[in-house]
């Protein structure tokens, strides 16, 4: 028996392990880090809470903390929407920016770590099946 989902636990519990090695002595976790890194790359488009809950595949109240422990740290402020009140976009604060560094070199030390000695060919294989076990997982629907 293959236990292919034994090896994906396995990978997303080595993966979060290296990432909060790689952020221990920051001011924020490893999955703090990639929000916020996420954050970075999407800094001229507007990005509210459901944004987050579906790039990282989050349900609404794991987002929610983890923007609160954010916000509490000073590093991200929720803001009002222009056209809705009701809506709130996350932004980083001048205090996060102190960061940026830090947390593009530790995604790219991570992307590095998971890639070492794999092709090209063999990563875009595996982004193309990791993409048919998402959808196979959603019932069907395309989550991309």
């Amino acid at each position: 028996m293959r236990s292919v989902f034994k090896f994906i636990s396995l990978l997303a519990n080595s993966q979060r392990r290296y990432i909060d090695h790689l952020a221990a002595d920051r001011e924020y976790s490893g999955a703090q880090g990639k929000l916020i890194h996420y954050l970075f790359t999407h800094r001229h488009t507007t990005v509210c809470q459901k944004d987050i809950e579906k790039a990282f595949g989050l349900r609404a109240p794991t987002a929610t903390e983890l923007l609160k422990t954010l916000e509490k740290k000073g590093l991200v402020k929720k803001v009002p929407d222009k056209n809705d009140a009701r809506y709130k976009t996350i932004h980083l604060t001048p205090l996060a920016d102190k960061y940026q560094e830090d947390v593009f070199h530790d995604m790219e030390q991570l992307e590095a770590r998971l890639t070492d000695n794999i092709s090209e060919d063999e990563l875009n294989t595996w982004i193309q099946v990791s993409h048919k076990m998402l959808t196979n997982l959603s019932g069907g629907k395309n989550e991309k």
